[in-house]
């Protein structure tokens, strides 16, 4: 046979199990065909094995592109735990249905995260009040009942002092009654002394009634009077006889007209009546103490309180104005 290139050979229609192939097997020229060919690629001699199955070692770092992978193909028994960070989470993709039950608590909510819109209550209130249940799983911003009693603690004051704030209070109830003035007697001259000034602060102020003044003009002594500045006021001028109505937590009445004709060593009582700047009985009699109630706002800082005296009659301590006194509720 005459030598020819093989690029001068006609094309084969297809690759056939049935096509020879020149060989050189150890110096001899052979033939050899397609199935022959296939069979030595298929063999366990670490070519591959069977049809779709590739070693690890036969493919390339970084050979597999996206586009090799089949949708879902990757699953989670192909994810190592603890593999997936947030960097791989588009943001907000974590919707509520993906949360578990309970799996958000303190420790994922930031300081000072959770304001009145994330608990679904209208606007902010104001300064003072409190968050009250709807009783349909709602909240509503409430006044303190202070007429029904909403405060819970309180302090007298039957002498001058300071009132200091726990810490936490904004307002608070205060009742402020001045001194009593002294009472005259019809027997002697001259004027009984004015009771003292009693004051929370600058937050309230009640004035001493004024003394009796005996013959030959005589008069009864004038009632002082109250004031707050700024706030809830309840009441405030002279103190009548009886004023009713709850002042908190039951502190009764403030009463004007209880008191016996000798009271220097009379005391008073909130349990029942607040015999504080009563007038002494006598002819003339004393003016009876200024009144001031309400509900004032009040800062951190200690508040002074000042309690006035009762007025001396103008012979003596018989016939002597009860003091003052200054309750602070809370």
């Amino acid at each position: 046979m005459a030598n020819i290139k093989i690029s001068d050979l006609t094309a084969a229609s297809v690759a056939a199990d049935a096509n020879e192939f020149e060989i050189n097997e150890a110096g001899t020229s052979k033939k050899v065909t397609g199935s022959q060919i296939k069979a030595f690629v298929n063999a366990d001699d670490g070519a591959l094995a069977a049809k779709d199955t590739v070693a690890t070692a036969d493919i390339d770092n970084l050979a597999v592109t996206t586009d090799k992978i089949a949708a879902d193909a990757v699953d989670g028994t192909k994810i190592a735990d603890d593999a997936i960070d947030s960097e791989h989470y588009a943001a907000d993709s974590i919707d509520s249905e993906h949360y578990a039950p309970g799996s958000v608590d303190a420790t994922a909510i930031a300081d000072n995260a959770v304001g009145a819109t994330q608990l679904n209550v209208p606007g902010d209130g104001t300064s003072g009040q409190y968050l009250a249940s709807d009783g349909d799983g709602t909240m509503t911003w409430t006044d303190l009942p202070v007429a029904a009693g909403g405060f819970s603690s309180a302090q007298v004051f039957t002498s001058p002092g300071t009132w200091t704030n726990p810490g936490n209070i904004t307002k608070v109830q205060v009742t402020v009654v001045g001194g009593a003035g002294g009472s005259a007697t019809n027997t002697s001259t001259g004027t009984a002394q004015t009771g003292g000034t009693s004051s929370f602060g600058a937050y309230a102020t009640a004035t001493g009634g004024t003394g009796g003044r005996a013959n030959p003009s005589g008069a009864n002594g004038n009632a002082g009077t109250g004031s707050i500045p700024a706030g809830t006021v309840y009441r405030s001028g002279s103190s009548p006889a009886n004023i009713y109505g709850q002042l908190g937590n039951g502190y009764g009445h403030v009463s004007g007209a209880q008191c016996p004709s000798t009271n220097t060593t009379t005391t008073w009582s909130v349990t029942q009546y607040i015999r504080a700047g009563s007038s002494a009985n006598g002819a003339p009699q004393g003016g009876q103490g200024g009144l001031a109630a309400g509900i004032v706002t009040i800062p951190t800082s200690p508040v002074p309180v000042t309690v006035g005296v009762g007025g001396n009659s103008n012979t003596g301590t018989l016939n002597k104005g009860m003091g003052g006194c200054v309750i602070v509720e809370f």
